[in-house]
């Protein structure tokens, strides 16, 4: 700390220098200030699905990654419905350094997949591609050419 400027360091190793008046009048947030972050992804599952199931797949599967810290433990809440879908975020602690909590979420990530599909638990999203069949397509083209819409 300097009379008017802080030097930080960030994750990937540039210096930042914070006026100290930005220091006083706003909240600072520092990953690192505590050994534990908790981390959280949502994954997407077909409205369809065991629910239920699936939250305890996504529980027990975070639970034995070594990446993910057991207290306090990993957990899974359903936090919104769309069309076809419900949205499952999943919340775990890991260390607060930069890379373990990258290295956790890569592992919670890639387990909790792996299990969803050995399971033939649904991952999806209320995204719904259309598919232009051949009337559509020479619609396009007489309307708008072969270079298609703008």
């Amino acid at each position: 700390m300097r009379l008017s400027s802080t030097s930080v360091r960030t994750f990937d190793g540039r210096l930042v220098l914070v006026p100290n008046g930005v220091l006083h009048s706003n909240l600072v947030t520092v990953q690192t200030g505590y050994e534990h972050v908790r981390s959280s992804i949502t994954i997407e599952l077909a409205d369809d699905d065991d629910l239920a199931r699936a939250q305890d797949l996504a529980v027990g599967t975070m639970r034995a990654l070594p990446q993910v810290l057991d207290e306090p433990s990993p957990e899974a809440f359903f936090t919104a419905v769309g069309t076809k879908a419900v949205v499952l975020e999943l919340r775990f602690w890991s260390g607060a350094r930069q890379l373990e909590t990258k290295e956790a979420t890569d592992a919670v990530i890639q387990a909790v997949l792996g299990a969803f599909a050995d399971a033939g638990i649904e991952t999806t999203s209320d995204a719904v591609t259309v598919d232009a069949g051949p009337r559509l397509q020479r619609t396009l083209r007489e309307t708008f050419g072969e270079q298609g819409p703008a």
